[in-house]
């Protein structure tokens, strides 16, 4: 029977996710080491172990940024049922919002979720190499498009000059305008005229 057939009264009964069992299996204590098997999990498509990692690596006190960071490289290259980059956000947002000590339990959920989603590229992949080898001037073709593939980081990093904190790297400084104003000219030419003395009849 699926767990959508139980009544009510059986959902405090039913084993949390990821349960022990999964979670036993992830046996390393190190943090390098649960990051890289996150990854592998993901490009599996192992919903319930990249849970599970994410899971154990909350439970050890490591930090969450370097999860996030991994999560946003997926995030912003796949697409999934679930439009990968406004969840990740939503996960994001929750995370700094909740509790600590039931926070990891929206990072947990992102981390099915992106297993779930890859395999599936965003719309616009494939073309955004050659838009970047354009962009920085690269060599048009295959040799441009193989510079442009090594630069996809740029894009999971926030740009210095983003007032959000949410543009990417590839975000240029804004350019500063000084507009002077029309009035203050005519105001200081009228006020030149008037001082100047009149000249002799």
């Amino acid at each position: 029977m699926s767990r959508g057939q139980q009544s009510n009264r059986d959902f405090l009964t039913w084993e949390p996710v990821p349960s022990k069992r999964q979670v036993s299996l992830i046996t390393t204590t190190v943090q390098t080491e649960l990051l890289a098997e996150l990854d592998a999990m993901i490009r599996q498509n192992m919903q319930c172990h990249a849970r599970a990692v994410v899971h154990r690596y909350g439970a050890l006190g490591l930090p969450a940024e370097a999860v996030f960071d991994l999560l946003l490289s997926y995030a912003v290259s796949e697409d999934g049922a679930l439009h990968a980059e406004k969840y990740y956000q939503t996960c994001r947002d929750e995370f700094n919002r909740t509790r600590p000590a039931f926070r990891w339990r929206h990072l947990t959920a992102l981390a099915r979720v992106t297993a779930s989603e890859f395999g599936r590229p965003a719309p616009g992949q494939a073309e955004a190499p050659e838009l970047l080898a354009r962009l920085y001037g690269f060599v048009s073709g295959r040799e441009g498009q193989a510079q442009a593939e090594s630069m996809p980081e740029a894009l999971c990093r926030v740009s210095s000059h983003s007032l959000s904190g949410m543009l990417s790297a590839t975000m240029p400084e804004p350019t500063w305008k000084v507009i002077s104003s029309s009035r203050c000219t005519a105001v200081r030419m009228a006020m030149l005229h008037w001082l100047c003395p009149p000249k002799p009849k």
